[in-house]
Order: C-alpha cells, then structure tokens, then sequence
C-alpha cells in the first residue's frame, strides 16, 4: 500500500500542488465525510457549512464563523473529548479556510491534514483511493 503522502510527494515532484487547490480541498472534504457522524452535535453544521462553501452556496464569512466556532470548542472541550474527537475537529478546521493559507505551501497543508484525520481511524487506504480518483490525470502524467 502506498501512503497518501506519497502520492502527493509523486504529484509535487512534476506539479505545483498550490496549483490545484480546488481539489484538495475535495479529498480533504471527501475524507471527512466518512467521519460526520463523529463530529459532535455542535460542530456537524460547520462540516455542512465547508462543504457548502465548496459549492458556492456559503460565504467566506459564514466559512469564517464556522471555523471560529469549531476552534472556541476545542478551547472549551479540549480535556473532555478525547485525542481522536480533536484530532478530526483540527482536520475539519482545515476545511475551513477559504484557501490554503499564505504562510504554508499545499504539500504541508495536505501533510498536516493527512496526519490529523488519520489520527482517529486510519483511513489511508481510503485517501490514496481518493487521491487516485480526484488526480488521476496528474498521476498519469507524473
């Protein structure tokens, strides 16, 4: 089996992975769907709101307010929920974002993202099945 981030690593050596931000919010996206079901109650309508906002259906303000009630959780909860409950709420904050942030190429992006949804149930397999799909033409190519 390969890793998911070894087919990043495979798509970054020919590609600019910045340039393809569309989809990796769609495998991010497409991951945690596996998991709405885990997210507790309160946070369930901000994975609706990332996926919204993917669709053109939700604002950036309303991704922002999202995102900032997803953190004030963690902040109020963090004792309380358990590692794998946080690691999969700091994989939807991913989500969250309008775009991948200024500060952080692509690559660490989907690296850190990887590494926290993987953190409740690997689910490696999945993402390399996902990747395949969503970048298959890049894959052929590279």
């Amino acid at each position: 089996m390969t890793h998911p981030k070894d087919l990043f690593d495979k798509l970054e050596q020919s590609y600019d992975l910045n340039d393809f931000e569309a989809e990796i919010f769609t495998f991010m996206l497409r991951s945690l769907e596996r998991f709405k079901n885990k997210f507790p109650d309160s946070t369930k309508r901000d994975f609706e709101v990332a996926q919204s906002y993917r669709l053109g259906n939700s604002s950036e303000q309303e991704l922002k307010e999202a995102r900032l009630r997803v953190w004030k959780f963690l902040d109020q909860n963090r004792g309380h929920i358990g590692k794998s409950k946080e690691s999969i709420l700091r994989a939807l904050i991913f989500t969250l974002y309008p775009h991948i942030e200024s500060d952080s190429d692509a690559f660490e992006w989907v690296d850190w993202f990887i590494g926290f949804s993987n953190a409740c149930t690997s689910m490696e397999t999945y993402q390399c099945q996902l990747i395949r799909e969503i970048f298959s033409e890049q894959l052929r190519n590279a």
